[in-house]
């Protein structure tokens, strides 16, 4: 879990991006609640941008990190940490503003849709603002070569036939019948 949120932390394109929404939406002495707050990095940027309180939500143990960080930034005093789910939770005043990473890689991975709508709803104030407003999601064709098979032969790929592949597995061309092969390894490994 902390790996995947140092993933975050280090991404200066999408860190910039927030940086630049956060600039232009919030305005001082803002109440911003930070969904799914992770390490805490979008609470801190909204404080440093004038923000009067971050309420930051988080279910897992990402949200002690969240208090380290923002302690270590000299803002926990302007900072409520709540650890829960987001659907879950009330707060104690509306907001000005409602932010959310919960993106994923794919823009819909964790039901950020859903997760919005209620914070609209039940968190944000008359005038509130969201971030992100929108999402794009650009596809381009590509080609699978030799990941299936591997996916088969490591026992990655499941019943269903749904996996997230890895980009190192992108090789060369696989036919049906190597897929089928792969297939009966694993099987016979089982």
């Amino acid at each position: 879990m902390l790996e995947e949120h140092l993933g975050y932390v280090v991404d200066s394109i999408r860190l910039d991006a927030f940086r630049a929404a956060i600039s232009r939406f919030v305005r001082p002495g803002d109440r911003v609640v930070d969904l799914g707050c992770g390490s805490g990095i979008l609470g801190l940027m909204c404080l440093q941008a004038g923000a009067s309180r971050v309420f930051a939500i988080d279910s897992t143990a990402m949200i002690e990190v969240a208090r380290e960080t923002l302690t270590r930034a000299g803002l926990a005093d302007r900072t409520t940490f709540i650890r829960g789910h987001s659907n879950r939770v009330e707060l104690p005043e509306p907001v000005d503003l409602v932010i959310c990473d919960q993106v994923g890689h794919f823009g819909f991975d964790y039901g950020i849709v859903q997760t919005l709508q209620d914070a609209r709803r039940r968190f944000l104030g008359p005038e509130g603002r969201v971030v992100p407003r929108t999402i794009q999601l650009h596809v381009g064709a590509g080609q699978l070569r030799k990941a299936i098979g591997e996916l088969l032969q490591r026992g990655v790929l499941g019943q269903s036939g749904q996996v997230d592949l890895p980009q190192q597995l992108l090789a060369e061309r696989m036919t049906a019948q190597e897929l089928r092969t792969g297939a009966e390894r694993r099987s016979q490994q089982r």
